[in-house]
C-alpha cells in the first residue's frame, strides 16, 4: 500500500526547493544503493534528493519562475502559494534499490496530478531517501487554474485524492487499505494510495 498526505504551502519557493533537493542526496544514502546492488556509477550520478522529476503543464527545471509568472498574471495573492501533496509507497509494492521503480513511482504522482488538477501546474519529485528508504514523491501543484485564474479547491479535498489514489493503486496492481474508517478529514491525514521528464 502507499499513503497520502496533503498540506499548503505558504511559499511555493521553498516547497520546490526542498522538493528538488539540489545536491542534498547524503553519502549514507548512496552507500546503501551500493550496498542493495545499484550500479556505483548511476549512484555517483546521482546528487539530488529528487532522483526522478517530472511536470504537468510545467517544465521541473524552470518550475519556480513558470509558477511565480502564473501567480503574478492571475495576481494570485493570500497565505498559500502552493499545494504539497507527499505520496509514499510500501517497500512491498515499490523497491527503491530497483531504478525502474523510481520511474515508476514518478509516473503514478504523474497520474495522480492528472486526476486532482489538470489544469494547473504541478512538479513532481521522486526521493528514496529517509527512514526505511521508502520511495515517495513531493508534489506541488500551483494554486491558479491556466484556464480561469481561480485558486485550486483544497477545502475537505481528501476523500476525493484517496478516491483517485485508490483507482491509480489498483490500476497497477499495488496494495490498498480497504478500511474506511481510516479516513479523516483534517489536515496531514495519511490516506491509501491506494509532460516532460527529467530523469536523475
Amino acid at each position: 500500500m502507499a499513503t497520502i498526505k496533503i498540506s499548503r504551502a505558504k511559499s511555493c519557493t521553498a516547497a520546490l526547493n526542498y522538493a528538488r533537493g539540489q545536491n542534498q542526496l547524503k553519502e549514507p544514502d548512496k552507500a546503501w544503493l551500493v550496498n542493495q546492488g545499484v550500479s556505483p556509477e548511476l549512484v555517483a550520478s546521482l546528487h539530488n534528493r529528487a532522483v526522478v522529476t517530472s511536470g504537468l503543464n510545467i517544465d521541473p527545471a524552470y518550475a519556480s519562475s513558470q509558477m511565480k509568472q502564473t501567480r503574478d498574471l492571475f495576481q494570485n495573492t493570500g497565505g498559500t502559494q502552493a499545494m504539497r501533496v507527499i505520496q509514499s509507497f510500501d517497500e512491498h509494492d515499490l523497491n527503491a534499490a530497483n531504478p525502474a521503480d523510481w520511474d515508476k513511482a514518478n509516473q503514478l504522482g504523474q497520474e495522480l496530478a492528472q486526476k486532482m488538477a489538470p489544469d494547473h501546474q504541478i512538479a513532481v519529485y521522486t526521493h528514496l531517501d529517509g527512514t526505511g528508504h521508502k520511495l515517495h514523491n513531493h508534489i506541488i501543484v500551483n494554486m491558479p487554474n491556466l484556464k480561469t485564474g481561480k485558486k485550486y479547491h483544497h477545502q475537505n479535498d481528501f476523500e476525493r485524492l484517496a478516491k483517485f489514489n485508490d483507482e491509480i493503486a489498483m490500476a497497477h496492481g499495488l496494495s490498498i487499505i480497504s478500511n474506511n474508517l481510516n479516513r479523516r478529514l483534517y489536515p496531514h491525514t495519511k490516506f491509501p494510495l491506494n509532460r516532460r521528464r527529467n530523469v536523475r
